[in-house]
């Protein structure tokens, strides 16, 4: 305690660099407090490494600490864990009654608040890794290998058995949400008037009164381990001092927080795809993609996959799970969702439907995802049901079921007001489709190039053959440099989605929503505004652009029509003189 552990090297623990192969006993019944610890990889609150080992425990310990590895791999407890080949008798570690407190943690990447990472997924026939607690502080520059449970492996947590975190703690600046720890279930999270409870810890966490001193939880402090001298107790938090707020649609309280992220950790697996080299795993209300290189990143959208094309829906769209229609034909594309109200909603172009289709107390349509054909089946409330292909509006097969209807049913139904269909902006739809046709033909990349080229020639009396060859040409100077070179830059595709929360439709770079590793991911649009590029994509830059032509071509005919008349002058006038002789 109240000691620095620096290393320039890796595997730096606060009680044991590394444990290897065979080695006896573990570390049980130790704290780490008001501590330091610095290398380079693989730092732990209390093991910097765990190697491949046999019947080590690391049982009863508790750290106060900051913790910093200057590359990856930076836990409370333990910085890397190798559980390659893990089993119940061989390459056997177990993590339990451990608890990290009033520390700070920091890596580039793979910070957790008991593991930094691990070789593969927990082994889980039993439990080997439970009754933890973390109250921490995180730090990484990878957002996606960053968490209170597992930093490398974030969906592992759900393996960690009885293991508590506290619900202020904090993730790159942040208190845990529906976004930076998606695997951390509600009722995990604890908070100051949980803590000072002691049946938070013998009931909820199971640690034992032969093992722990609850006593000093009456000075506002951690239990201590029992029959162990030096111990003060670590203060417990206070949460007024540790909630983050942030303004402008950020995180406002944590009740707010608690209903989202419980929302999605009951989420089950939809859809899976293989799509561009990724895994797409959609849930209910989010899609989970991973990439190449194994890391994994969480989307706020459902993502489908339907004859190699990528569709998005907005995760925030109140619909049925999995009742939906996505398609492309006749160079229009189509996404249909059965609202929880029973409605139908066109969110892009109009399917055809039959005539007096009924577009309410709809129970469910299914979706499309696994037919070429253009057919839908949907089935009300009352158990009728019609089958149409909604490419032509025909109805293939119908089915109706009579009901008696009440004198009071009646009169309802005789007010009710005529159902509409939902008409999400289609004038937004619409400019969705013209930006995603611009940004083809110049991407925002090429009109930042294009933007910094004028402005660098503004003073300059050849701007405006510059700007002409540049709109002619429809190129930057770079890409013409590319083109002679016998390369081509990579075709982008893009794709546009609808927003419930505003009504309108966003542009993304189809690349970026599925190779980033941000939590969020910006529109083609905010990336004009923020770049100031609004006059690339406006119509009255394109207005300005073909005047210019014009006005140029113009100009062009101007001078040669002049020319012509001139010379036809010059010709007449030496006809005419009479002191003009010819030469012999």
């Amino acid at each position: 305690m109240d000691s620095e552990v620096i290393s320039g090297g890796d595997k730096v623990g606060g009680i044991s660099g590394s444990m290897r192969e065979n080695s006896d006993g573990g570390v049980n019944n130790s704290f780490v407090r008001n501590c330091k610890i610095e290398g380079n990889s693989q730092v732990g609150g209390i093991i910097g490494t765990v190697e491949k080992i046999s019947k080590n425990n690391l049982l009863n310990n508790y750290v106060s600490a900051q913790i910093t590895a200057f590359g990856s791999n930076a836990g409370g407890i333990v910085g890397e864990l190798n559980n390659q080949g893990m089993t119940s008798v061989n390459n056997t570690s177990q993590i339990r009654k451990d608890y990290v407190v009033n520390s700070k943690i920091e890596a580039k990447k793979n910070v957790g608040g008991i593991i930094g990472n691990i070789a593969e997924d927990l082994y889980t026939e039993r439990k080997y890794y439970y009754q933890d607690y973390v109250e921490v502080e995180l730090e990484s520059e990878d957002p996606n290998t960053v968490s209170l449970g597992i930093g490398g492996k974030q969906d592992q947590n759900s393996a960690l058995v009885d293991c508590y975190y506290y619900q202020y703690s904090k993730i790159n600046g942040e208190n845990p949400n529906e976004h930076n720890e998606l695997f951390i279930m509600e009722d995990q999270y604890l908070k100051e008037e949980d803590l000072k409870i002691q049946n938070t810890y013998t009931g909820k966490l199971k640690w034992s009164t032969s093992e722990f001193d609850f006593s000093v939880l009456s000075d506002n402090k951690y239990p201590i381990i029992k029959n162990i001298e030096g111990q003060e107790g670590i203060p417990l938090p206070i949460d007024s001092e540790h909630v983050v707020t942030e303004e402008n649609g950020g995180i406002s309280t944590l009740d707010e927080q608690e209903n989202t992220t419980q929302k999605l950790k009951n989420e089950t697996l939809q859809e899976t795809f293989e799509y561009e080299g990724k895994k797409i795993e959609t849930y209910e209300t989010y899609t989970k993609i991973t990439l190449e290189d194994r890391t994994t990143v969480i989307r706020p959208e459902r993502m489908y996959v339907k004859e190699g094309k990528l569709y998005v829906l907005d995760g925030s769209l109140d619909m049925v799970v999995n009742n939906f229609i996505v398609d492309s034909y006749n160079g229009k594309e189509y996404e249909t969702i059965l609202g929880t109200d029973g409605k139908l909603y066109d969110l892009k172009e109009n399917l055809h439907y039959p005539e007096n289709f009924k577009n309410k107390e709809i129970k469910e349509i299914g979706n499309n995802l696994d037919t070429e054909a253009k057919e839908m089946t949907v089935t009300y409330q009352d158990g009728s049901y019609v089958r149409f292909n909604y490419q032509t509006g025909k109805v293939l097969e119908e089915k109706k079921v009579e009901q008696k209807v009440s004198l009071f049913s009646y009169i309802a139904e005789a007010f009710e007001k005529e159902n509409v269909m939902l008409e999400p902006s289609k004038e937004s739809y619409e400019e969705s489709k013209d930006l995603m046709g611009k940004l083809e033909k110049l991407p925002i990349e090429e009109a930042k190039e294009r933007k910094a080229s004028e402005e660098a020639n503004s003073n300059t009396a050849n701007q405006n053959e510059i700007v002409e060859n540049q709109t002619m040409n429809g190129q930057t100077e770079q890409e013409n440099n590319l083109m002679s070179n016998g390369i081509t830059s990579k075709e982008k595709t893009y794709i546009s989605k609808y927003n419930s929360k505003t009504g309108e439709y966003e542009v993304y770079d189809e690349e970026e929503i599925l190779e980033s590793k941000e939590s969020e991911v910006i529109s083609e649009e905010e990336k004009i505004e923020k770049e100031n590029l609004n006059e690339y994509y406006s119509e009255e830059k394109r207005t300005e652009e073909n005047a210019g032509i014009v006005w140029i071509m113009l100009s062009i005919a101007g001078a040669v029509i002049i020319l012509v008349i001139l010379g036809k002058k010059m010709t007449a006038k030496k006809k005419k003189d009479p002191n003009t002789r010819t030469k012999k």
